[in-house]
């Protein structure tokens, strides 16, 4: 009965392409380009209105090489409104990637996501740099459960 109502692939499958330091980027682009919609949830599924499943992941995985000196800091907003642009609020924000190293493609953080915000949410990223930042892809998407084994081999807590 659990597959009929849950399933089990990625949630709001976006990139993200930071390119400036001390800057927010998120999902798709543009604010409002790449949310979920949690009042379009179906009433058998897991989620309700503002309440999201405890097991629920929020993933960022690098699709292009870090330079060392370059950090980012994940983050999830939500807000009343599609357009994300009405009240605006960080709703979980997460330990900076560690500097220093050469993250390599493919390289995923991931952390467990809020369980409560309000009915569109999307995740984000702050670009960070001890120099210049590097032009980089993100890609970020929501899963649910636990796998086999750690996302972050290099380091960090991946909770």
């Amino acid at each position: 009965m659990r597959d009929a109502i849950w399933a089990y692939g990625t949630l709001a499958n976006a990139t993200i392409s930071p390119t400036t330091k001390d800057t927010d980027y998120y999902a798709g682009g543009a604010i409002g380009t790449a949310y979920i919609d949690l009042g379009a949830m179906s009433t058998n599924s897991r989620f309700t209105r503002h309440t999201l499943d405890r097991d629920l992941y929020a993933v960022w995985r690098a699709l292009s090489a870090f330079n060392a000196a370059d950090y980012v800091i994940p983050f999830i907003v939500d807000d009343t409104v599609a357009a994300m642009n009405s009240t605006l609020a960080y709703v979980a924000t997460y330990a900076p990637t560690i500097t220093g190293i050469v993250w390599p493609i493919g390289q995923e953080w991931r952390h467990r996501a809020p369980e409560t915000v309000r009915r569109y949410m999307v995740q984000g990223l702050t670009a960070k740099s001890s120099g210049s930042y590097t032009a980089t892809t993100f890609e970020a998407f929501f899963e649910h459960g636990a796998r086999a084994g750690l996302a972050v081999t290099l380091g960090g807590s991946n909770l």
